[in-house]
């Protein structure tokens, strides 16, 4: 079993297409230098001299070898096809700090497995530039925050575990992550929300109206209802009574009348003066 910390120098495997150092004793930072491992960062993968190198020896690929690489959660014996395998795991080692962003320019992995750390911090927002990516874990760590959206360019995308982080937020939805329904992807973070999990984000539930909003409402109708009752009410009185009244008592029922004669005998002789002061100005 390996332990300490991984060595700059071995930046300078340029030709390195397999890098397996999982289940080890290995601590500290994940070196930002491991970007120059030129061939991970090729996006045509096939190299004439591709060289692994695992937990047990260095191997060149022009060697006629049979070699284990576990991808998928699977381990398959590659010979032939080494040379287009690409693979970078130190999964279950004890890894801190952040993972460096430097690792997305990796564009040409297949396999990124940093699982089983002590990673920190959140998932880099390029992870989308790992155009070829076809299994990410980075299951059991303490990354923080939003899953990036950038996620959502992994066209390749088939295997996901990012399960037992402190992630937040709602899942990102894109055509090749709502393929990805198992919800033991994102188990062991439960502030996060969206499908396929069955808690909903706040910004997709409907607007609840709260219990005091309700019996205010009912109250207002109830309100209005006996305020036309009482016009209504009031109305039908004040009409009858008056009715009433003029028919119980003569006099006042005939000056009712005469009355509105007065008012209807004023406005007529008020019409015939104005009809007279105009008339000869109209002619004129």
């Amino acid at each position: 079993m390996l332990s300490g910390t991984i060595p700059h120098q071995m930046s300078y495997l340029s030709s390195l297409q397999v890098l397996d150092l999982a289940q080890n004793n290995l601590s500290g930072r994940i070196p930002p230098s491991l970007k120059n491992f030129t061939a991970m960062a090729n996006a045509t993968k096939a190299m004439e001299n591709t060289v692994i190198f695992d937990r047990s020896a260095v191997i060149s690929k022009s060697a006629d070898v049979s070699f284990p690489v576990v991808v998928k959660g699977r381990k398959e014996d590659y010979t032939t096809t080494l040379s287009l395998v690409v693979v970078f795991d130190l999964s279950c080692n004890r890894f801190s700090g952040e993972i460096p962003v430097e690792t997305m320019d990796l564009v040409g992995l297949q396999s990124l497995n940093l699982s089983g750390n002590q990673l920190t911090g959140s998932i880099p927002n390029n992870v989308g530039r790992m155009a070829h990516l076809e299994t990410l874990d980075l299951s059991s760590n303490h990354l923080i925050g939003a899953i990036p959206t950038g996620i959502t360019l992994l066209s390749s995308l088939s295997s996901l575990n990012l399960s037992y982080n402190n992630l937040s937020g709602a899942i990102p939805s894109g055509k090749q992550l709502q393929t990805l329904t198992d919800t033991s992807i994102y188990a062991g973070n439960p502030d996060l929300c969206g499908s396929p999990l069955p808690v909903k984000c706040p910004a997709d539930e409907p607007p609840q109206q709260s219990p005091r909003a309700g019996v205010e409402t009912r109250i207002d109708d109830s309100d209005m209802f006996e305020l036309y009752l009482g016009m209504g009410v009031g109305y039908v009185v004040g009409l009858w009574g008056t009715c009433a009244l003029f028919l119980i008592n003569k006099s006042w029922r005939i000056a009712y009348f005469c009355f509105f004669d007065d008012v209807a005998d004023k406005l007529f002789a008020a019409k015939e003066r104005l009809r007279r002061w105009m008339c000869p100005r109209l002619q004129g």
